[in-house]
């Protein structure tokens, strides 16, 4: 029997409830019905669950039950949500017309209610939906699904309390009303053809619960938009047999693939239940392509429907977008498939801007594999598309305590997730990487893990993390009163030294491979630790320069490298330098990057110059794949040394600058730590890297030890700094504790920890906790203001002289799609320039300055509620109370 006919029959069992409305505000002005929208829900919720959930997210809605029940369940509640709706607070709010006030009038409702102005903001209708069904003998942790299809689950004291404490604006003392939730939960019943007996023994664990609830969301937005939302097919590979089949490498990537590569393709195709693979290779291996092909097999083998690719910054993220879409034109299904590039500038990404909307209905196939669904295309919602490219605070978020968390959960239920550069992450973000993995471990996401560099006991907690097994197991030894706590040491998997290596899992089996290395890429590198002043730098690369050759020069603080750019431009000349950092405008980065690729890239698409200097900050270590003949580096963990490293010689050239033929690294500051680098790094971490530090480095062999000693605390210092190291040591400890400490604060709970079902698990534990406050950053760190700048001159609104020629800006009207596009270019995160520098003061001088702009713009999607930074004909701006200077060259300022 087709739904339609279900939904008719059921209509007819409905009487006085059909004058309850639940959309009041369409864009034609009409309203729509409550048992309508109930039954468009359930209607969206098939289409959903036929045409677009994967079958491994699936799998974990049926866990404790059939599928017919777990698909039941899901079509009831997408069709019961709004229950909570057929109550008088809702109903009757005091801004509702009288049209609809007197529809539930005169359908026999009482009117002697009193909704005070705040009352049916006390009791929301999503809660009303929960207690409605707890009042039915539905097990709360299926009832809080209801509650929290508004984005937040209620508190626990709201649902023990308010059903009690507001009978009469939830009709629970009406007879009227408590007859309309009556047949309107019937009605959701039959939608659904769950039999109500059977809905009374089901329990669900948090993992379904936070997937069932986004699958209401997404069903109750949908049913709730003016028109039909065109949803991509699921990218469906379950017939590929990897078995029978060989992976075609060469086809998808375009070479042959490499020791490393291939065991991972054998690993995953041999595996019967794929769950956390991390890969320790070197710097250039081709880590990348491994991941890539190995997500396919993954996606195979667990029915998942995408990828989602993290990487460390925006730069990451963005450099590695188009690499994803050539890799998803290969490996397309003859479908279109969804894409999104998810991080906080993702729209001033012109090649994820040039992917237009896809019109499911055309005929021809012109468009590629993947475009930008409208749909799935926002804050929200875009982690709900196909494939998607981001930050890693995107997944970081899984673990915090924020509205519309089930959504982010979903998105991720249905994917591979990809974690790129894992050794760039502090111990804040890695408290919330390790809760996040615990919960892609409770829905069997297959999660791959890249790094150059991974100290063995993060490699513990990341796989036991995901496995949700605790890193430091204990086990009673002894009986009675002799019995004490004995912690296990780590196992074997977890201590090896080998490198590079490849550890998974398979269903709950631990498994290593230990890929040989590959002879071509070993290198030895030379190092010498130097000094650091701007004189001794700029001598020494004269000298190591004089027959020309390419430099990096990388600085841990912006401040710092735009002085030694400033100086050596002055001793070699402007157009040998380059500088590069975060304190740059969008626009001036992305061309500034695109440069050093083109000068300093892979041999086959470059015009190598005869000299340059690159100065820049931590971004070169993270995110270009450029090639030095020479590097100079300031003192970092030696994790972050290694890294940078590998951009000395990292691609092979047939001829270098004689002196530069073997590759040499300088490392500045090791007598004397410079003030901002122990600032960002902590003392100690730069004291073990000073100790480790060796005369010669081979790669990739010493990797591994290196890594493993900086971080075992295994480093013994000289006598004369003992208790220096000592004291350095110890706050490096509490620091890290502090650190873990406050990403507690507001993070999920792990999956079945603590509570039943997720009524308050978005309860913050201190009192004076606030939305806002949770949804802070899940990086460490002090909060930033960003703001777009442009120039006032003679009067006139412009860009900045070198962007587009400076147009001219339109100060009264909002401006064209293009105008706009490129001011949003313009952006800029602001330093916390001074000593006493706050935040909500900046945000109010800057709001004060830019409010006719902001007025003007509003309507404009691309500057609606941005700060602007107005500069004068010299590029300079005060704010609170310094002098800040914007230049193409040297980037933001202040001016001293």
């Amino acid at each position: 029997m087709s739904k339609n006919v279900i939904a008719d029959r059921a209509m007819k069992s409905l009487s006085a409830c059909k004058s309850l409305w639940a959309k009041s505000e369409r864009s034609d002005g009409s309203w729509v019905a409550l048992y309508t929208h109930m039954a468009d829900s359930a209607d969206v919720a098939l289409k959903l669950l036929y045409g677009w959930l994967p079958g491994g997210t699936m799998e974990v809605l049926e866990r404790g039950s059939n599928q017919d029940i777990a698909e039941q369940l899901l079509v009831f509640l997408a069709a019961a949500h709004d229950l909570g709706k057929a109550t008088p607070v809702f109903q009757l709010k005091p801004h509702i017309s009288e049209d609809l006030c007197s529809r539930v009038y005169d359908a026999g409702f009482p009117e002697a209610y009193q909704i005070r102005g705040d009352d049916w903001n006390r009791v929301k209708h999503a809660l009303a939906s929960q207690l409605i069904l707890e009042k039915y003998g539905i097990d709360r942790s299926v009832a809080v699904v209801l509650g929290g299809h508004h984005g937040k689950f209620p508190s626990k004291k709201s649902a023990d309390t308010v059903g009690n404490a507001y009978k009469e604006l939830l009709g629970f003392d009406s007879e009227q009303w408590r007859t309309a939730q009556r047949e309107l939960y019937c009605y959701a019943l039959e939608l659904s053809g769950i039999d109500e007996s059977a809905l009374k023994q089901v329990k669900l664990s948090h993992a379904q619960q936070m997937i069932y609830t986004g699958i209401v969301i997404m069903s109750d937005w949908i049913a709730s938009g003016d028109g039909d939302v065109k949803l991509p097919e699921r990218w469906d590979i379950v017939d590929v047999d990897f078995d029978n089949t060989p992976y075609d490498f060469d086809f998808k990537f375009g070479f042959t693939a490499s020791v490393v590569q291939s065991m991972v393709i054998d690993a995953l195709v041999d595996s019967v239940k794929p769950g956390i693979m991390v890969i320790e290779a070197p710097m250039g291996s081709g880590k990348t392509e491994a991941a890539l092909a190995g997500a396919e097999i993954m996606a195979s083998k667990t029915n998942r429907s995408g990828v989602y690719f993290g990487l460390p910054t925006q730069a990451t993220a963005d450099g590695i977008f188009s690499r994803f879409t050539q890799w998803i034109d290969k490996v397309s299904d003859h479908k279109p498939h969804s894409i999104f590039l998810a991080h906080g500038k993702s729209a001033y990404n012109r090649n994820y801007a040039e992917f237009r909307q896809y019109d499911v209905n055309a005929e021809d196939d012109s468009n590629g594999s993947v475009y930008v669904n409208d749909w799935t295309n926002g804050r929200k919602k875009g982690l709900l598309a196909d494939f998607t490219v981001g930050t890693i605070d995107q997944l970081l978020m899984c673990a915090l305590k924020q509205k519309h968390v089930a959504l982010r959960h979903l998105g991720f239920a249905n994917k591979v997730v990809i974690i790129d550069e894992v050794h760039a992450y502090d111990a804040y973000m890695d408290s919330y990487l390790y809760k996040a993995l615990r919960w892609l471990g409770e829905y069997n996401v297959p999660v791959i893990v890249l790094s150059a560099t991974l100290p063995p006991a993060t490699r513990q907690k990341l796989i036991e993390g995901y496995l949700g097994k605790g890193v430091s197991e204990q086990v009673t030894e002894g009986q009675g009163f002799r019995s004490h706590k004995v912690t296990l040491p780590p196992p074997d998997w977890a201590r090896s030294g080998a490198y590079p290596l490849i550890t998974y899992t398979d269903d709950t089996v631990v498994k290593q491979l230990y890929p040989a290395a590959d002879p071509k890429r070993a290198a030895k590198v030379n190092i010498e630790r130097f000094g650091d002043t701007d004189i001794e730098i700029c001598e020494k690369l004269e000298d190591v320069l004089a027959d020309g050759g390419c430099a990096g020069v990388i600085v841990n603080t912006v401040a710092k490298a735009q002085k030694l750019a400033n100086e050596l431009s002055e001793r070699f000349g402007h157009e040998y330098v380059r500088l590069l950092h975060s304190a740059f405008i969008s626009i001036d980065r992305t061309e500034k990057e695109a440069e050093l690729l083109n000068l300093l890239g892979p041999p086959d698409s470059v015009e190598r110059p005869h000299k340059l200097i690159v100065v820049g900050t931590q971004v070169i270590e993270q995110s270009l794949d450029i090639d030095f003949d020479v590097l100079f580096t300031e003192i970092c963990p030696i994790d972050l040394l290694i890294q940078r490293i590998g951009r000395l010689h990292r691609h092979k050239r047939a001829v270098r600058p004689a002196g530069l033929t073997l590759p040499k690294c300088y490392v500045m500051g090791c007598d004397k730590f410079d003030s901002g680098s122990a600032a960002i790094y902590g003392e100690y971490m730069l004291m073990v890297t000073k100790y480790l530090l060796p005369d010669s480095l081979y790669l990739p062999d010493n990797i591994a030890p290196l890594v493993g000693a900086a971080y075992g605390e295994s480093v013994e210092p000289p006598d004369c700094e003992r208790e220096l190291f000592g004291a350095a040591k110890e706050k490096h400890k509490a620091r890290i504790e502090e650190k873990e400490t406050s990403a507690c604060e507001f993070q999920l709970r792990e999956p079945n920890q603590g509570r039943s079902d997720l009524t308050g698990a978005l309860d913050y534990d201190k009192k004076d906790s606030s939305d806002k406050n949770g949804e802070s950053t899940v990086r460490d760190g002090e909060n930033s203001v960003e703001a777009i700048i442009l120039q006032l001159t003679k009067g006139k609104y412009r860009l900045l002289p070198w962007v587009d020629e400076g147009k001219i800006i339109p100060a009264d009207s909002v401006p064209d799609s293009y105008m706009a596009f490129t001011l949003a270019g313009c952006k800029i995160k602001l330093p916390m320039f001074s000593k006493i520098w706050n935040i909500d003061e900046t945000i109010k001088e800057l709001e004060g300055k830019g409010a006719h702009l902001a007025r003007a713009w509003r309507d404009s999607h691309w500057l609606n509620g941005e700060l602007f930074l107005v500069l004068d004909g010299e590029s300079k701006a005060s704010l609170c109370g310094e002098t800040i200077k914007y230049d193409k060259h040297t980037g933001l300022t202040v001016e001293k």
